[in-house]
Order: structure tokens, then sequence, then C-alpha cells
């Protein structure tokens, strides 16, 4: 499972620093080091609030780590009509395992609205 930031091209234009942080969060997360990457992904955030990109790629590393009520407190930033299905889908089974059944069904709909076949 790959995180949505690292191929997408909107990051070109950052500063190269930015995108060596960046990349070694989203490799030390794919490596199992979910607190190195979670820690660097939050300083990144915390440095670039307004980059939606870091918030989907927190709620995915979050997502991997079983850390479910914290992916759901990251979901009010979230857009369940726009944002990638991948964090929709993970939002909602994040919402499923705290038991908060109705709300998982909600953002589940959001992503069968827009990929029915999912």
């Amino acid at each position: 499972m790959a995180l949505y930031c690292l191929n997408t091209p909107a990051l070109a234009g950052q500063p190269g620093v930015f995108e060596q942080e960046h990349e070694a969060a989203i490799l030390a997360a794919r490596s199992g080091q979910f607190d190195q990457a979670l820690d660097q992904l939050h300083r990144l955030r915390l440095e670039h609030p307004a980059n939606k990109l870091l918030l989907i790629d927190e709620t995915l590393v979050l997502a991997w780590a079983n850390r479910d009520q914290q992916v759901v407190n990251n979901a009010s930033g979230l857009d369940p009509a726009s944002d990638p299905a991948l964090v929709i889908s993970a939002v909602a089974k994040a919402h499923r395992n705290l038991k908060q059944y109705s709300d998982a069904a909600r953002w589940y709909q959001a992503v069968l609205t827009r990929e029915p076949d999912n």
C-alpha cells in the first residue's frame, strides 16, 4: 500500500528539505516504524498546516498503526466527497473498529458513491 503524497506532483514546488523529510517519514512508515513516521508527519503538519496531503498521509499511517481514535480525530479535516478513497475507507474502518457503526456507514457510503465497484 502506497501513501498518497509520495507520488503526488503537487509537492514538486515545495523546498527540497521538505521533500526529503516527507520522504523519510513515508519510508519509515513503510518499514513499520510508525512512531518515527508519525512524529515526522506531525512536525511537518505543524510547519505546513495548509498542506492537506500531509493530513492524508498522517491519517493513513495512523490507520496502519491501528490508532483508530486518532484516525477519527483527523477525519474532521477530511472531505469524504473529494479526498482519496483510500483515506476515506481508513476513516470508515476506524469508526467500525470503535463500534461507531452509523459513522462508519456514512464514510463507507461516501466511497461507494464515488466508486461503486470499490
